[in-house]
């Protein structure tokens, strides 16, 4: 759908990067001085950063391990405060974002576990990546939960209506 519609894609796996843990120092979300997307920690989320600020749009997607958000993806948000703004008065965190331009996003969701209880346990990992996407200003069009119904290794190819959901999913995001 992207591609069909002349948008240009840019991928980026997590598990291929080396993202270290935030340390949790909140120079990146406090000193007002500190430019959007900057963190103290020399790694690859330099270049991620540079990449989620300048991007029209997200398709975010995560595997459930154990329950849960897995450790790159939560990883992955943690190091995403330098877009958000932690003022030292009392109030919420907000988006440190300077281009004014809403953007959009779709998650999505993967596990082996049933179709019948893999929703409500879907449902804390959506919630991890939703939470800190509205904090940096980004709505949410579309969750994709993509699931075999069984606990073992699978692909998605063979789910039809999941896929069709996500071609629809992905064809509104790039006409947002």
């Amino acid at each position: 759908c992207a591609k069909d519609s002349g948008s240009e894609i840019q991928k980026i796996n997590l598990s291929e990067k080396k993202i270290e843990y935030c340390r949790g120092d909140r120079e990146c979300m406090q000193d007002v001085t500190t430019p959007i997307g900057r963190c103290v920690i020399n790694d690859d989320m330099k270049e991620i950063l540079e990449t989620f600020r300048t991007v029209d749009h997200y398709v975010m997607g995560a595997p459930v391990y154990m329950m849960h958000v897995n450790a790159i993806m939560k990883t992955f948000l943690e190091r995403l405060y330098p877009l958000v703004r932690y003022p030292d008065e009392p109030g919420p965190p907000y988006s440190r974002r300077d281009d004014g331009k809403m953007k959009n996003a779709v998650l999505v969701v993967t596990m082996g576990a049933p179709k019948d209880w893999a929703e409500s346990i879907a449902e804390s990992t959506k919630d991890a990546m939703e939470t800190i996407l509205t904090l940096e200003g980004v709505a949410i069009t579309d969750t994709i939960l993509g699931t075999k119904g069984q606990l073992v290794p699978n692909t998605i190819e063979d789910q039809e209506e999941t896929l069709k959901k996500a071609y629809e999913a992905g064809v509104k995001l790039v006409s947002s």
